[in-house]
């Protein structure tokens, strides 16, 4: 929502990237047991802690991009 309101013009490409997203997510959650089947319990276990890893590197960039927007008043 965020971003179709700054680029109305791409409403068709934005959509697009929606749905690409979402059947991506579905397939994973369907193929999820094969997955695991695959990886084994370590590739599991490395795939978390780098998801985690991600997860902690965005919210310090927006905590560092929030910082940065107040401090400029």
């Amino acid at each position: 929502m965020l971003v179709s309101s700054q680029y109305p013009e791409n409403q068709w490409q934005l959509a697009m990237a929606v749905f690409i997203s979402w059947a991506l997510s579905a397939a994973i959650l369907m193929m999820s047991g094969k997955m695991m089947k695959l990886l084994g319990s370590r590739g599991i276990f490395a795939i978390e802690r780098l998801m985690g890893m991600i997860l902690v590197m965005l919210s310090v960039q927006m905590f560092m991009d929030g910082i940065a927007h107040y401090s400029a008043w």
